[in-house]
């Protein structure tokens, strides 16, 4: 598994291959990325997780981000983050927000910006998470 910010398909860190994008339009996402293990995913069913697949770990768009749509194309796909990376995503590239790894930070992480990252007690028990590491 990579140090920083591991591929979602992959779990390696560092290869441009396995920068991940999201291309959304109107009620669905398509994941798009370069990585040797990616597979096709249905979004939306992977991001609502299920008791027998619980992960939830699916790209999401950070609002912080600079966005790279553009009046030409407005419909691109846009650079994502995987959502169990956001957390490391967020101390690194917009450290004056607030965050779980940053909480002193000046700026309010946005609403939407947390819930995008939001993990449930529920999907951290069911992936085996060690009670005592789930923040109360």
């Amino acid at each position: 598994l990579g140090d920083s910010l591991p591929c979602g398909f992959c779990g390696e860190s560092g290869h441009a291959a396995c920068n991940v994008y999201l291309l959304v339009k109107k009620k669905s996402a398509t994941i798009q990325t370069n990585c040797r293990l990616a597979m096709s995913v249905k979004y939306a069913w992977a991001e609502r997780g299920s008791v027998a697949t619980p992960c939830r770990n699916v790209p999401v768009i950070c609002a912080l981000c600079p966005s790279t749509l553009t009046a030409g194309n407005p419909s691109a796909a846009q650079p994502a983050q995987w959502r169990y990376n956001m957390e490391e995503h967020l101390a690194t590239a917009h450290p004056e927000y607030t965050s779980p790894r940053n909480p002193d930070a000046q700026q309010h992480l946005p609403h939407a910006v947390w819930t995008a990252m939001a993990t449930t007690e529920e999907e951290e028990r069911a992936l085996g998470i060690p009670q005592s590491k789930i923040p109360a």
